[in-house]
């Protein structure tokens, strides 16, 4: 254009379309959500593109699964894929609970300080809801800490059915099985070596472990007990749940709980 020539000649001197020419891009539709999803890959490091989505529905309505999944893998966000272990062998079927408060799963996890000092984890779920029944962090957890915490546990979820464990020595203590029989809660041990049969409690412990205790530092116990808690309450009342079409365990167990009457 400096030498005299028109913008038509000179685009088809080039080569190019006028429209090309006169293009200018728009600004990005996405810029927003795609900052939201950094963010949020930033506070929750283990979360895939699903769960990110479960978060921001409802702060983007409508917002499209698919449109998520390609602005999570633009922005590299996906995580790596884990080879699943198979299960080899015949296993014993397992009852699942199917209401609120019917059927519970414990078991231990374990975890260290900044210090290198040892804290054991006392994990319960209820089976039905996916709701952490208890959260219990100690640096020893004997058997009648277990009976102290099923205490509370009932006294402000009410009674289960049963209660699903593995073969432990907390749990097969005479303290634990006197408790329980005492309130009529039968005590369903899995097989040996066959921790898939906890199934609950394993998926829960591995969502703790990756969202939480791999993600922070705790110098002290009291720390650690003070944010497990924090954590407790985050995955009940707010933190979506795959399995329960993305809600929060609380707001299935609200709604389960009011269908329950009238399928009766």
């Amino acid at each position: 254009m400096a030498r005299g020539i028109s913008a038509r000649q000179a685009c088809r001197l080039v080569g190019m379309s006028r429209s090309s020419f006169a293009y200018r891009a728009a600004p990005d539709r996405n810029a927003v959500l795609r900052e939201r999803l950094r963010q949020l890959a930033e506070e929750h490091p283990k979360i895939g593109y699903r769960m990110a989505w479960a978060h921001l529905k409802d702060e983007f309505a409508p917002l499209n699964l698919k449109r998520v999944r390609r602005l999570w893998k633009e922005e590299g966000l996906n995580l790596k894929r884990k080879q699943s272990n198979r299960i080899r062998g015949v296993t014993r079927p397992i009852e699942l609970a199917t209401s609120p408060n019917e059927g519970w799963s414990m078991d231990f996890c374990h975890d260290s300080l900044a210090s290198g000092l040892k804290v054991k984890c006392l994990v319960i779920v209820d089976e039905a809801t996916r709701e952490c029944v208890a959260l219990e962090a100690h640096r020893r957890i004997p058997s009648s800490l277990v009976v102290a915490t099923l205490g509370r546990a009932f006294a402000a979820r009410g009674v289960p059915s049963y209660i699903r464990c593995d073969n432990g020595p907390e749990f097969r203590s005479w303290s634990v099985r006197l408790f329980l029989k005492r309130h009529g809660v039968k005590l369903v041990w899995i097989q040996p070596g066959s921790p898939w049969q906890n199934g609950f409690a394993e998926r829960f412990i591995g969502t703790l472990r990756s969202e939480c205790l791999s993600a922070e530092r705790f110098v002290t116990l009291a720390e650690a007990q003070v944010n497990l808690g924090a954590w407790r309450r985050f995955y009940n009342e707010s933190r979506p749940h795959s399995s329960l079409g993305y809600s929060s365990p609380s707001t299935f167990s609200l709604a389960l709980s009011r269908s329950v009457p009238e399928c009766a």
